[in-house]
């Protein structure tokens, strides 16, 4: 038995926002301590050329916002974030299960993928909180900000798609069921220290 899983990380940045602008993820599904998936959630078709071993795949969408804010620092400009916003949601319209081979089993497998990018939000959040940059000018130091909070976001994402794929093809999609447990404990460890995953 075989599950696929898909992860699209969605990455955006805005220098000013309102909240309202989040309102058009309604439709997500977001990682939340008691949110609970099923397969109900998994209403996607599956994709044509898709093995018939692959049993599931979620889709889950890491979306941030940051603020910035600056000042005069002597004969040049100081800038940092003042606040961040990052969301792990997961898209039910892109998610989908072949309901005839589905199992308790992997309904926790997709449940801890999504776990997994929730540590990431979780690390992308803290580490875009912060940057701080100088430059000689406003311009400079909001291209800077600018630039810096773009790196930090790819570096964060690109550990997240890895460690992702390694949870994928060391417990063999959910099937060995010690490495899932496994990799259960080290997800629910990184949950309570994201600094820890690496």
């Amino acid at each position: 038995m075989t599950h696929r899983t898909r992860t699209a990380l969605l990455v955006g940045i805005v220098a000013v926002a309102s909240l309202a602008a989040l309102s058009e993820t309604t439709h997500l599904v977001s990682w939340s301590e008691n949110v609970e998936l099923s397969w109900s959630l998994f209403l996607g078709t599956v994709p044509p050329n898709i093995p018939p071993s692959d049993v599931a795949a979620i889709h889950m969408e890491l979306k941030w916002h940051t603020f910035f804010d600056g000042a005069r620092n002597g004969s040049g400009w100081v800038g940092y974030t003042t606040k961040v916003i990052v969301s792990n949601s997961m898209n039910p319209q892109l998610s989908w299960a072949r309901r005839e081979s589905v199992t308790d089993a992997a309904l926790r497998h997709e449940t801890y993928h999504f776990h997994l990018n929730e540590v990431y939000r979780r690390k992308l959040e803290t580490e875009l909180l912060t940057v701080r940059v100088c430059g000689r000018t406003a311009e400079e130091t909001r291209d800077l900000l600018d630039r810096q909070v773009h790196d930090i976001a790819a570096e964060i994402l690109g550990q997240a798609e890895s460690v992702q794929q390694s949870y994928e093809v060391e417990t063999k999609h959910g099937s060995d069921s010690a490495m899932q447990f496994s990799w259960e404990q080290k997800i629910d460890g990184w949950l309570a220290n994201p600094s820890s995953a690496p």
